[in-house]
């Protein structure tokens, strides 16, 4: 499971229930501007999202093509992979 909390303006913080993780503070003015989205850029690997905000609680449909889910959906949030399922986009 995975919440969020509105800190105010375009700001929120995202708490994974996994407690090894640490909440992550994300702007959305910054990702609009540096691609930053808390510990995570634009580019990242799969595995840097896993370790940022731990496995998803829901995923989008896996095909006979792509065996790795290419939406990770956290809460609210979404995180769509390119095909080769090694990146975030």
């Amino acid at each position: 499971m995975f919440g969020h909390q509105t800190l105010g303006g375009d700001d929120f913080e995202m708490t994974p229930t996994d407690m090894s993780i640490a909440p992550a503070s994300v702007s959305m003015r910054d990702f609009l501007r540096s691609g930053e989205f808390g510990p995570i850029r634009l580019g990242d690997t799969v595995d840097s999202l896993r370790s940022a905000f731990g496995e998803p609680p829901a995923v989008g449909r896996t095909s006979g093509r792509h065996h790795t889910p290419l939406i990770w959906k956290y809460g609210d949030v979404e995180f769509h992979l390119t095909t080769d399922a090694n990146t975030s986009v």
